[in-house]
């Protein structure tokens, strides 16, 4: 086979194979960076879905709670019928009863918007039990109404006398179908034909809606999920692939129920399974397109190779043919090869070699004169050697050699003594391997390569790791070694260790910038912290949040039992406020018992509001110490930007002012300052 097709079939599976290979990468890393935006859109809208439901039952919550309270309702002298009109006024203001009722605490109905079963008594439902207690109920099982036929959620609410005694229950029913038309909005992300499956289950697994099963409803169960697969937003949110027996692979997202501010929520799952085939869509196209602009550009490609080869191939026949006259003794032969590239400079290495065999007699006396002058360079270099051993030996810093690969060459007795190795043991093994830990051997071999190519002394600072595994920082002052001609042959490094120095610089900085007692960050970090995440927050249009803690009840702790006890109290609540940071937050110690928490990066001020109410159950616990339990708690004010403030100074005194109030309203809660600086 000719050169040319030999060149040409290597070049063309060289391109082949590297343009295929880009492709197919930047293929699946877009695909994969694709398939998580939509598997994200999907838990985004189940989240929300879910949201909207626990608002509607909040908002009825509410409902039923101011029901109880009024004046007619309240009152033990009012009539049936009056408590029959203001029942029915108070349906007709809010379209999302199916009916309200009045029961006696026998359970005996005595008052209904439609007039239904009066004087009947209502069997033991669920939510007698929390009305029994006292509390205001929300049935987390759904029901079909005894008179109406239709699944109905039941809210109830005790009603007391001006005395506080409760005399009598208002319930209230609402249609699932409430619920439906909330839950039918997540279908329109697809449009095809029972390509989107929608399920609303119970915390015990019943189905309460679903968009292709209506007649499970309410009497199959669906397996609850486990356990979080999810993007991470957070353990009420889960996703992954599906594949059931005798069906097609599919999408499947589920979102928990999480509540909405203090109505805790009945456990409720949304679930909502999409096929592959249908949610990759876009995937799938984007394949198609990559394809199909790669094809046109390898035409090109295939044709610029044989133009390229071509060009190759004809003056490297001329060499050959001109190698071949040569061999035969032919010294007069001449290649004309004008072209500026490595085969024209080949082809002028054909005529000066012709040249030189011709002068073959000279050139051997010539390399004699040579062969003695090498002789007496290397008697004067061995005199240099002796001298730089002799200064090796007796320096009280490192001398380092390395060649160009990093192997050592030479080493002093100073390293020998720091590092516990002896050069003839490790001579010629690589420097890196042996003295560099694996996760900076990279960085510190990138510099090794940089430095090769810097003229000059280079200066840097690395850790090495010694035979018994202790790190030692060395400042290193490093160059090259070339040889004769000027190539570059390897590395001289003088090293000083700088162990003991950067301890005490590192204890120095920490002592500066925390606390001593509880190792948090203290004001001074704060305030830099802060002043940098509020510059970062006005550039990217994102909310920060301030918390101003203090310790409920403390200075008793601390006059009865001791600083001691009460440094350890301290302790432990920083121990606790590290735990439930985010790990973009910070928490620092101001002084005393006061603590604030720095939250970044936020989708809304609800973020905030979470971690407060989690941070006061968490403070809650008790603490074990010495012996004696402590029951402690906080009170916290909280701050935003830019809703209160967009400078350090203002939005931690709102945050200080709203913690004073919370102080004031009973401790143990937290306070949010309001968008004009006062608070409510």
């Amino acid at each position: 086979m000719k050169f040319f097709w030999k060149l040409t079939m290597v070049i063309v599976g060289m391109v082949v194979t590297l343009i295929f290979s880009v492709t197919y990468y930047v293929y699946l890393s877009t695909k994969v960076i694709l398939e998580k935006e939509i598997i994200t859109k999907i838990e985004d809208r189940a989240i929300h879905t879910m949201n909207l439901i626990d608002r509607i039952l909040f908002e009825r919550f509410i409902d039923i709670k101011d029901l109880a309270t009024d004046p007619v309702i309240c009152s033990p002298t009012s009539t049936p019928l009056e408590l029959t009109t203001r029942l029915i006024q108070y349906r007709n203001a809010h379209k999302t009863y199916i009916s309200l009722s009045l029961f006696d605490l026998n359970r005996v109905r005595i008052a209904d918007t439609a007039g239904l079963n009066l004087g009947e008594k209502q069997p033991f439902t669920a939510f007698w039990v929390d009305i029994f207690q006292g509390k205001i109920s929300i049935a987390t099982n759904i029901q079909i109404a005894e008179d109406l036929l239709v699944p109905v959620i039941y809210f109830a609410s005790p009603v007391r006398d001006k005395m506080g005694r409760t005399f009598a229950v208002v319930v209230s029913r609402m249609p699932v179908a409430m619920l439906y038309d909330i839950t039918r909005q997540t279908t329109g992300i697809y449009t095809e034909e029972g390509s989107f499956q929608v399920d609303l289950v119970n915390q015990s697994g019943r189905l309460l809606y679903s968009n292709y099963n209506r007649k499970g409803i309410l009497v199959d169960r669906v397996t609850i999920p486990q356990s979080d697969t999810g993007t991470g937003k957070d353990s009420s949110t889960g996703s992954g692939r599906l594949l059931e027996s005798g069906k097609e692979e599919s999408i499947s997202v589920y979102a928990r129920e999480v509540g909405y501010l203090d109505f805790p929520g009945n456990g409720w799952i949304l679930m909502i399974r999409v096929p592959t085939r249908v949610a990759f869509v876009p995937a799938i196209e984007l394949r198609n397109k990559i394809f199909f602009l790669v094809f046109p550009f390898l035409v090109l490609s295939v044709t610029i190779i044989l133009l390229f080869s071509r060009t190759i191939s004809r003056p490297l026949v001329q060499l050959s043919r001109a190698a071949q006259e040569i061999g035969e003794g032919h010294l007069d032969v001449r290649v004309n090869i004008r072209s500026r590239d490595e085969i024209g400079q080949l082809a002028k290495e054909f005529e000066r070699m012709v040249l030189n065999l011709q002068k073959t007699t000279t050139s051997i006396t010539n390399l004699e004169r040579e062969i003695s002058e090498r002789r007496r360079v290397e008697n004067a270099l061995q005199q240099e050697r002796d001298f730089d051993q002799s200064l090796i030996e007796t320096a009280q810093v490192i001398i380092l050699v390395l060649d160009i690969e990093g192997r050592i060459v030479l080493f002093n007795p100073f390293l020998e003594d720091i590092s516990g190795y002896r050069l003839l043991d490790v001579k010629g093994k690589n420097w890196f391997s042996l003295f560099i830990s694996l996760e900076d051997r990279d960085v510190v071999r990138s510099v090794f390569q940089e430095v090769l190519k810097t003229p000059g002394t280079v200066q840097a600072e690395n850790q090495i790791v010694t035979r018994e595994g202790r790190r030692r920082e060395i400042s290193w002052n490093s160059k090259t070694m070339k040889d004769v001609k000027g190539k570059t042959i390897g590395l001289l490094s003088i090293g000083q260790d700088v162990t003991e120095r950067k301890k005490a610089e590192e204890f120095i900085r920490k002592m500066a910038f925390h606390d001593f007692l509880t190792g948090l960050p203290n004001r001074k970090l704060f305030q830099e912290r802060l002043t940098q995440e509020l510059a970062r927050a006005r550039r990217k249009m994102e909310t920060v949040a301030i918390m101003f803690l203090d310790l409920d009840g403390f200075k008793t702790i601390n006059d009865t039992y001791g600083h001691e006890i009460g440094d350890k109290v301290l302790c432990e609540v920083a121990r606790r406020l590290e735990h439930i940071k985010r790990e973009s937050d910070i928490a620092c110690r101001l002084g005393g018992d006061e603590f604030t928490l720095l939250l970044t990066g936020m989708n809304s001020p609800e973020d905030a509001l979470g971690i407060a109410r989690r941070l006061l159950d968490i403070i809650r616990n008790p603490v074990e110490i010495g012996g004696h339990t402590f029951f402690i708690s906080v009170s916290i004010g909280i701050s935003f930007c830019p809703a209160n403030g967009t400078d350090p100074e203002t939005l931690v005194k709102r945050a200080d002012e709203a913690m004073y109030l919370a102080k004031t309203r009973g401790k143990d809660q937290f306070q949010v300052s309001s968008e004009e600086g006062t608070l409510p």
